[in-house]
């Protein structure tokens, strides 16, 4: 009887560490999944937009903000105080003042 009793107590601590072996096995790339000893879940990472730090862009920030003009096709560089048209030509051309045939 005093064997029997040993083997209730020992199938009972084997159920009882079953839970805690699949975490153990879990947490050593056993089955691929994450288990949280909380259930809660961690934060949300950071989201970053742009390039990637590798990329040659990294860091490259407008220099220049343009307004545009849609009836003329007029673009006005705000920061360098400049105008670009498109001449009669079709080429694009910078000046500080419109010719007079163009009015924004």
């Amino acid at each position: 009887m005093k064997s029997n009793h040993k083997l209730t107590l020992l199938l009972f601590l084997l159920l009882l560490s079953l839970p805690l072996s699949g975490c153990l096995l879990t947490a050593q790339g056993g089955s691929g999944r994450v288990v949280y000893s909380d259930s809660t879940p961690p934060a949300h990472p950071q989201i970053k937009h742009g390039p990637p730090p590798h990329a040659k862009a990294h860091g490259l920030r407008v220099k220049h903000h343009y307004r545009y003009y849609p009836d003329t096709s007029v673009y006005y560089d705000t920061g360098r105080s400049v105008y670009f048209y498109l001449d009669s030509n079709g080429a694009w051309r910078m000046a500080v003042s419109l010719p007079r045939f163009l009015k924004v």
